[in-house]
């Protein structure tokens, strides 16, 4: 197994530059490319789910845009995928400033108040695409990472975690401290809390039947 084979599926998530042209270019000199592009911005996770969605491999992952993570750091990720059903990735480093590294304590606080989760990964992450139908996923933006995981776990799938290098951005900005984005992140963990809760009575009455 080798991240060398199988299929690059790239999701433009609405862009108005231009992307998709250049994209389109490189897919002409590579068969394994597969282009989706979305009309108008809807966000990273919904990015990631049109493309998982589109997917046909056994295995799925994702890599960020900003040339953070180097392919070659999934070969970590695909040597556990046979032994667990999830494979997580944490950063041995990361190249945060300060306000960065507070953003994200911030979320991961909220998100351990919120919804439960309490999981040590930030980095990408590889599961058998099989197990997707299983996870009704709600968050549209970068959240839903994280709720992927969580939702996982609470369906009983194992869960490995591994350590990954990363490198400094090497184009892009991060949108998680958009004023916009702040407020949907947050909204999306109350619909994961009251999702996770009727899930709960749910079993109990299904369990007293």
């Amino acid at each position: 197994k080798s991240v060398s084979t199988g299929e690059i599926i790239v999701v433009d998530d609405g862009s108005t530059d231009n992307t998709f042209s250049r994209l389109k270019e490189i897919q002409k000199n590579d068969s394994r490319i597969r282009l989706f592009k979305h009309a108008s911005r809807k966000g990273l996770g919904a990015a990631l789910l049109s493309g998982y969605n589109q997917s046909a491999g056994e295995f799925i992952t994702w890599l960020p845009a900003d040339g953070q993570i180097y392919p070659s750091e999934l070969n970590k990720l695909l040597n556990e995928i046979g032994k667990y059903d999830f494979v997580t990735a944490t950063y041995v480093k990361r190249y945060d400033v300060l306000r960065r590294r507070f953003v994200s304590r911030m979320w991961r606080g909220l998100m351990r108040l919120i919804i439960g989760y309490d999981f040590d990964f930030n980095g990408n992450y590889m599961f058998k695409r099989e197990f997707l139908k299983d996870l009704y996923l709600k968050a549209t933006t970068g959240l839903m990472n994280f709720e992927l995981i969580h939702k996982a776990s609470l369906k009983g799938y194992t869960v490995k975690n591994v350590y990954i290098s990363c490198s400094l951005r090497t184009s892009g900005e991060s949108k998680v401290w958009n004023p916009q984005t702040v407020v949907k992140i947050f909204w999306e963990m109350l619909m994961i809390r009251f999702s996770n809760r009727r899930n709960e009575k749910d079993d109990r009455q299904g369990g007293r039947d």
